[in-house]
């Protein structure tokens, strides 16, 4: 299991940020946008972390950091795990098999 922690956390108000969406914010200090994490599920993070290039900030509740956090995702009765790593080996695997 992953875990999420933030090592140097941003000391910036959210709410003097501008909002970009419906869970985004830009920081004009940082000049990037913020994404809101606080209502999301684990599966919907990792995901997210996972899209993003290279650094991304966003805002956590306390609750979500420094534990693990579940990678697997349950549909129709199947674990899958979420990540590129796995993504990689199923799309060699199915090269490989044609």
């Amino acid at each position: 299991m992953a875990q999420l922690s933030i090592p140097d956390p941003c000391s910036e108000n959210w709410s003097d940020m501008a909002p970009v969406g419906s869970d985004c914010r830009y920081c004009g200090v940082c000049d990037k946008q913020i994404i809101d994490f606080t209502q999301k599920t684990d599966a919907e993070i990792i995901s997210l972390l996972l899209q993003g290039p290279g650094k991304i900030c966003g805002r956590f509740r306390d609750d979500q950091l420094n534990r693990p956090v579940r990678t697997t995702a349950r549909r129709s009765g199947i674990f899958r795990r979420r990540g590129g790593l796995t993504a990689a080996a199923a799309s060699m695997a199915a090269l490989l098999s044609a």
